[in-house]
């Protein structure tokens, strides 16, 4: 797998989603990249990704984020501003990345930041929780190829799949899940890859 290319199609794929089917995907996408750094986060850490996700989930859910919503996300994206500024020498980039994606998706709900922010930032998340062993600085390779059978193309194909899945799927079937991102990455996976903690 060509990293790049695996990469760019998870973040374009998100850019070309409406937004309720964009918020669905990122609630699958950021469920992935909190299962990956799950060795590592805090009880801190572990209940403002719940939170976020319980949020992206009801507005996912209800069609829009009814002003209840928008207060709390903003009091989410306050939280995550804190904790995104104490970043210190002991948490890994991959890390540091994850909670700007769900720092940027409660902005996002909150509508203090701009709309798909959150997709910038889900490369990084993705893929340096695979790079930390590495000497060195983690340096950007257009060309970097890894085994389709490592953790890197793994978590990207897991993402790519998501973010297709939304894409591909039907109004209808939408509709048939109660747009709920729970029943709707059962429909692209068949299952939740995944055991998750109830959001």
């Amino acid at each position: 797998m060509r990293v790049e290319d695996a990469a760019g199609a998870v973040y374009e794929g998100l850019r070309a989603l409406g937004w309720r089917r964009y918020l669905c995907a990122m609630w699958i996408v950021s469920g992935e990249l909190r299962a990956v750094h799950e060795d590592r986060v805090s009880a801190a850490e572990g209940m403002l990704m719940a939170s976020t996700l319980r949020l992206v989930r009801d507005v996912v859910v209800g069609g829009e984020a009814v002003a209840g919503a928008v207060s709390d996300a903003a009091s989410l994206y306050g939280q995550w501003n804190v904790m995104t500024s104490e970043w210190s020498a002991d948490v890994m980039p991959g890390q540091w990345n994850t909670w700007m994606v769900f720092r940027d998706l409660a902005g996002e709900v909150a509508a203090v930041g701009p709309r798909y922010e959150s997709a910038e930032r889900v490369d990084l998340a993705a893929t340096d929780r695979w790079r930390e062993h590495l000497p060195g600085p983690l340096l950007d390779d257009p060309g970097e190829e890894v085994d389709d059978a490592s953790p890197v193309a793994r978590t990207l194909a897991f993402l790519e799949r998501a973010v297709a899945g939304v894409a591909g799927l039907s109004e209808a079937q939408l509709s048939e899940a109660g747009w709920d991102p729970v029943l709707v990455q059962e429909e692209i996976f068949g299952e939740s890859p995944v055991p998750r903690k109830e959001e």
